[in-house]
């Protein structure tokens, strides 16, 4: 059995926040001598955060860590010369334009030094366009984990988070070496990312948006693309993915959403015969039961939209068969 994982019991953004602060604490000089490779693993990941906006390494002065300065998770000066923030997300995202509020709280507050704005994210999410559009740049897992397999030190703290995300990184992988049934919540993380850039290659106008989607059933991983705006609403495919209890399913649809000003009755019946005509030559079906709500499905593919080859993902087939169907979709009028 594997050792008890600090981080694995507490799992909050609030603990990560902790440990962010913790590793750039050690970045002091002060600490040099009382433990050089955590104080070096500090400075890697000090550096390293400096580097995402293209800067030299950080300046060797002293460092004042702080938490929930002008509501930002991390906050570290380093002697007068700069101020490094980090917005910490898990698995939740932006709201509020809090980041365009934050820079110009620094901007206002630290007018003089050079600002390091880091948006450090641990779980995948679907863009990161927002992100980079309020002047922050982004700090992802695998960045971490770089500067944590560099620490040539068993201190428990650092040893633990470095498993902690290493097992996150596993698990969002696992779709190329686990049978369907295997696939957890990270998992589909991870083959959304990959899929996102296999469809990509589509073209420079190709979108897609993914989330994690609550619901009374236990929720699923949606997946959107292949979007088009037409009368009555918006045509669009949907994957609807992973662990919903015993209602568990996979599988891959037709969605229209309701334009303003037009009724579901009336957006449904401009399109539901056309969508069939066409979908139907890859085997989709029309639903047993026709929704009448803002958005509904109108056709549905029978069964897992995913192809297995030897007991696991085959990946070429399915993005093969996710264009054919993005392909006809777009051909429907």
């Amino acid at each position: 059995m594997p050792a008890p994982n600090i981080f694995e019991i507490a799992t909050s953004e609030l603990s990560q926040d902790a440990m962010l602060a913790w590793l750039l604490a050690w970045a002091d000089p002060s600490n040099a001598e009382v433990d050089a490779a955590l104080h070096q693993t500090g400075r890697r990941f000090l550096d390293a955060l400096f580097a995402t906006h293209g800067s030299e390494p950080a300046p060797r002065g002293s460092i004042d860590v702080k938490r929930q300065t002008l509501n930002i998770d991390v906050l570290a000066r380093i002697g007068e010369d700069a101020v490094v923030a980090i917005e910490d997300k898990v698995r939740s995202g932006l709201h509020s334009n809090q980041l365009v509020r934050y820079r110009e709280a620094l901007e206002k507050k630290y007018p003089d030094q050079r600002r390091i704005l880091v948006y450090l994210k641990t779980i995948e999410q679907a863009s990161y366009e927002q992100v980079e559009d309020a002047g922050w740049k982004v700090f992802r897992r695998g960045d971490l984990l770089e500067v944590l397999g560099q620490a040539d030190t068993d201190n428990a703290i650092l040893c633990d988070y470095r498993a902690y995300l290493e097992g996150i990184e596993a698990q969002t992988q696992a779709f190329e070496t686990k049978p369907f049934e295997e696939w957890e919540r990270q998992t589909y993380r991870g083959f959304f990312v990959r899929l996102t850039e296999e469809l990509s290659r589509l073209g420079a106008d190709f979108s897609a948006s993914w989330r994690n989607v609550p619901n009374a059933a236990g929720g699923f991983m949606g997946y959107w693309w292949n979007g088009r705006d037409v009368e009555h609403g918006r045509l669009y495919l949907q994957i609807e993915s992973g662990p919903r209890g015993k209602d568990r399913r996979d599988r891959l649809v037709v969605k229209l959403a309701v334009g303003e000003g037009a009724t579901a009755r009336e957006a449904r019946g401009r399109w539901l015969g056309p969508v069939l005509e066409v979908m139907k030559a890859l085997g989709f079906e029309q639903p047993k039961r026709l929704g009448a709500g803002a958005t509904m499905t109108l056709a549905t593919l029978p069964g897992d939209y995913r192809v297995e080859r030897d007991g696991l993902l085959d990946l070429a087939a399915t993005v093969k068969r996710l264009r054919r169907a993005g392909e006809a979709l777009a051909r429907v009028s």
